[in-house]
C-alpha cells in the first residue's frame, strides 16, 4: 500500500517453492530511499528476528490481531 509520500508492505517468509511459511509481516512506513534500502537488506537477510530492522519499520499489528485482556 502506498500513498504519494510513504509506502506500507506487507511481507510474508515463504519456502523455495513460495509456500507461505510464517504469517504476513506489517512494515513502514517507508519514507525514504534509506528505508527501502533498509528493508531490502533485512530481506535479503531471509528477515531475521535479531533487531537488524530498525523499529521505526516494524508496523505495529492491526487491532483486531492483537489480544484484549480483561
Amino acid at each position: 500500500m502506498c500513498t504519494r509520500t510513504a509506502c506500507t508492505p506487507l511481507v510474508q517468509p515463504c519456502a523455495t517453492d513460495r509456500r507461505p511459511t510464517g504469517p504476513v509481516v506489517r512494515l513502514g512506513p517507508l519514507v525514504t530511499e534509506a528505508d527501502a534500502g533498509a528493508v531490502g537488506a533485512w530481506l535479503r537477510a531471509g528477515m531475521p528476528d535479531d533487531g537488524t530492522l530498525p523499529v521505526r519499520l516494524r508496523a505495529a499489528p492491526a487491532p483486531w490481531q492483537v489480544t484484549h485482556l480483561n
